[in-house]
């Protein structure tokens, strides 16, 4: 069960910083950006 919330905590982690490096760079997303933010 532990395992599965450090594999969770760093799967989000991962998609946090993913999209955090996207936005410094101003990349074009695309429309589903804004559902992906949201989300």
């Amino acid at each position: 069960m532990s395992r599965l919330i450090v594999f969770t905590v760093v799967f989000w982690l991962f998609w946090v910083v993913l999209l955090f490096i996207w936005y410094q760079f101003d990349l074009p997303l695309g429309p589903g950006a804004s559902i992906m933010l949201a989300s």
